[in-house]
């Protein structure tokens, strides 16, 4: 699900009807807001490096676009741009640096301890 509306004025798409291959390398989804009864969008894009499919995609180009209003009328129309996937950060979170920093402290201590046992043996 969209979080929130990438088009001024229309609401998130919440729905999705469909997303299928259509002939050739490419892809279209389809999704409206408020349920089915809202505004839609249409997305046709490229389906890289796999024809016809979205098993390891990682980005194509927009072939078309378009937002309609639920009377029909053409809210927004896009011809061209890129969808790429987003990227995440490999910083881990706080909480797990500590629990890294207590293990190997952990670890030291213990490997300390049977150091210093063997020396004064």
């Amino acid at each position: 699900m969209v979080s929130r509306s990438l088009y001024p004025g229309v609401s998130a798409f919440d729905w999705f009807t469909h997303s299928i291959a259509t002939a050739g390398s490419g892809w279209d989804l389809t999704m409206w807001n408020n349920g089915n009864t809202g505004d839609h969008s249409a997305i046709q894009f490229t389906t890289t490096p796999t024809a016809g499919s979205l098993v390891g995609f990682n980005g194509g180009i927009i072939t078309g676009n378009s937002v309609t209003s639920p009377s029909a009328a053409s809210l927004y129309d896009i011809l061209g741009g890129t969808i790429a996937l987003p990227t995440t950060s490999s910083v881990p979170e706080p909480g797990s640096l500590v629990l890294m920093l207590a293990g190997f402290s952990a670890l030291s201590f213990f490997t300390l301890r049977r150091i210093r046992g063997r020396v004064s043996s």
